[in-house]
């Protein structure tokens, strides 16, 4: 990596570190106002739901944005809208106009211009700021300064709120974006060869069906989105309803344990990417995933123990046995998901060309993203049925089963850490 490259990545890590530290305070503290305001947790889901439905629309326009436009000029303009925007909503409340109206407006607004960074820049630009080699490592490092701003974010939110309340928020959080656009500024960025045609209505829907044809003819491409859609569908319900499901209501964790517990599995991944750039730098991508899909879900499948009653009321619920078994286990579960998420994006990354990079992610994390919902309707309809414990453990099974076939289907060629891009079909 040549001394432009590392200025570069220095920029690019501290703007996001910045940004998504206020972000994560911000995060924090609108469930707590809303809660002090209403004290109605409907309304707090209500709020949450106009921060994500905007987001999930915007996909594909941010992603024919980002290839046909200028990604750092996107990247700048974003976070100095966002640092507006908040500071606007900052001005607001102190003069008291601060509602729930006011809040969802300003909710889906910034979903709308968080939509349009994230999948305009994000993964998509950093393969334009480094070479292919060090890809991996840029991505660890970035992984974990961006895991740290989360665990920081709301580890502090809660106490900022309570000391300057949430017009002192939300004036923090406009000057993290400010501050991250000044930064920046300040990277060197060359932009990609892109088509010189103007954006209409027509164009748009080419673009997003040129990036359909893309994945649709890029096998290795196809078969990693399918494993990995699949892997989402079955993780993340497991990871929003039954584990939390289990240590609040189950466990009986109180609210520190449970944050204490949630906060390891970040802890967890800060480790795996430190692994990554250091003791794994060596390795081969396809090396590190299959083992760490091997070991993780091995691991998955012998913790199911820690689920079920008999061994909850034998460990004395949320005694410091408990407490600590559960932390472990996080941190674990953690480190496997950085030595499996960062070398598959890295793979990922490099398959797609520069011009096509935003749609081909957009579509993918719609695609990934719709999948999402139906698997948490489908564990909460269950859950009612069945105890949590036993879906945990067959959910985990069949996830065992599906890994193993896949690591040991003889395509090791999908996990090099030089695939050939496929050009896209006309």
């Amino acid at each position: 990596m040549n001394s432009l490259e590392k200025r570069n990545l220095v920029l690019y890590v501290w703007g996001r570190f910045v940004s998504i530290l206020g972000s994560g305070i911000q995060a924090m503290a609108i469930p707590l106002f809303i809660l002090d305001l209403t004290g109605s947790a409907k309304i707090m889901s209500t709020v949450t739901m106009f921060s994500l439905v905007p987001m999930l629309i915007m996909l594909p326009i941010a992603g024919v944005l980002g290839d046909r436009l200028n990604r750092k000029h996107i990247m700048v303009n974003m976070d100095f809208a966002r640092g507006i925007l908040i500071f606007i909503m900052s001005v607001v409340s102190i003069y008291g106009g601060l509602n729930i109206t006011v809040l969802i407006i300003g909710q889906i607004i910034l979903a709308v211009l968080d939509a349009i960074f994230n999948y305009s820049t994000g993964s998509v630009m950093l393969p334009d700021l480094v070479r292919s080699g060090d890809l991996r490592k840029a991505n660890s490092l970035v992984s974990s300064f961006d895991w740290t701003a989360r665990i920081l974010g709301p580890a502090v939110g809660g106490l900022i709120y309570s000391a300057v309340g949430i017009s002192g928020v939300f004036l923090i959080n406009a000057v993290s974006f400010v501050l991250s656009a000044i930064s920046e500024i300040f990277i060197v960025y060359k932009r990609p060869v892109i088509k010189n045609k103007k954006l209409s209505v027509k164009i748009f829907f080419e673009d997003i069906k040129e990036g359909l044809c893309f994945i649709k003819k890029s096998q290795n491409l196809m078969i990693l989105f399918l494993f990995a859609m699949f892997i989402n569908f079955m993780s993340t319900p497991m990871f929003s309803v039954v584990i939390p499901f289990v240590m609040r209501s189950t466990i009986k964790f109180d609210a520190v344990q449970y944050g204490a517990v949630e906060m390891f599995f970040s802890v967890g991944i800060l480790l795996g990417n430190f692994a990554l750039v250091t003791i794994l730098s060596k390795k081969e991508s396809k090396k590190i995933i299959k083992s760490g899909l091997f070991f993780q879900t091995i691991y998955f499948v012998a913790t199911s123990v820690l689920m079920f009653p008999a061994v909850i009321m034998f460990l004395n619920g949320p005694s410091v046995t408990m407490f600590g078994l559960f932390s472990l286990s996080m941190a674990i579960m953690g480190f496997f998901n950085a030595l499996i998420n960062t070398p598959l994006m890295t793979i990922m990354q490099k398959l797609i060309p520069a011009d096509m990079r935003s749609r081909v992610f957009s579509v993918l994390d719609f695609m990934g993203q719709i999948a999402v919902p139906v698997g948490i309707f489908i564990v909460g309809m269950l859950s009612d049925k069945i105890g949590v414990h036993y879906i945990y453990l067959v959910d985990n099974i069949i996830v065992f089963f599906v890994v193993m076939l896949f690591i040991f289907s003889g395509k090791e060629e999908i996990l090099s850490d030089e695939p050939s891009p496929v050009q896209a079909s006309k």
